[in-house]
């Protein structure tokens, strides 16, 4: 029972992500021409059309280099676990929170490429001949679920007090919504897609989370009946 508790947040957006899906597949459904059909049709397209009008490209640029700076942050926990690995001769040596982190990166390529092949929306800027598939939005997805491990494998490894992990842990969540404005500013993808992206990336990171305690507890566990 105890160990079914981990999964219980993780689960309840997991859920929350397959109705909204269902929801964006099934509520106010209407034909788009080249681009197929479109969910929440309404809300989408007023949002898209105000987003559109205030476009400059420049959203466009600041998400990529946000999104590359997201896809940095894997360097630094490569290196220790390589290093670990290096020094202590056995994967089994390897800090567990780095399988952790390593976890959550294929979970979260592996949800991308079911996306690429199971299409719900297409880009407001595909056309016939070039459909993107646009949810969720991969950009949002990539910067929260990387950026969130990386602040747990920071708070892991460096040493600070509550009050400093607490800030680290507000900026990311600002950052996390900062991205995805921008990234629906940027009228690459429709609103829907951003929703989508921000709750498959909170189901990942809460089961990365949830790893983690776990890992720390079964460890401290362990530690006491030696």
């Amino acid at each position: 029972m105890k160990k079914l508790a981990y999964l219980l947040v993780p689960s309840l957006f997991l859920a929350v992500f397959i109705i909204w899906t269902v929801l964006v597949k099934v509520i106010d459904v209407q034909y788009m021409g080249e681009t197929g059909f479109l969910g929440f049709y309404s809300l989408n397209t007023q949002i898209n059309d105000f987003v559109q009008a205030q476009n400059t490209g420049l959203f466009k640029t600041l998400t990529d280099v946000l999104m590359f700076a997201a896809i940095s942050t894997l360097v630094p926990f490569a290196v220790v676990g390589l290093v670990q690995l290096i020094k202590r001769k056995s994967l089994n040596k390897v800090d567990p929170v780095i399988y952790i982190i390593l976890a959550g990166y294929v979970a979260m390529v592996v949800i991308y490429f079911v996306f690429e092949i199971m299409k719900i929306n297409y880009s407001p800027l595909s056309t016939a001949e070039d459909l993107k598939a646009s949810y969720p939005s991969s950009h949002v997805m990539i910067y929260s679920v990387m950026m969130g491990a990386a602040v747990l494998g920071l708070l892991h490894y460096a040493k600070m007090n509550d009050d400093l992990k607490l800030l680290i842990n507000i900026f990311y969540m600002f950052s996390t919504i900062g991205m995805a404005a921008l990234r629906l500013l940027s009228g690459q993808h429709y609103f829907t897609d951003i929703i989508g992206a921000l709750l498959v990336s909170y189901t990942i990171l809460f089961a990365v989370n949830s790893l983690y305690r776990y890992s720390k507890n079964e460890k401290s566990e362990k530690e006491n009946n030696d």
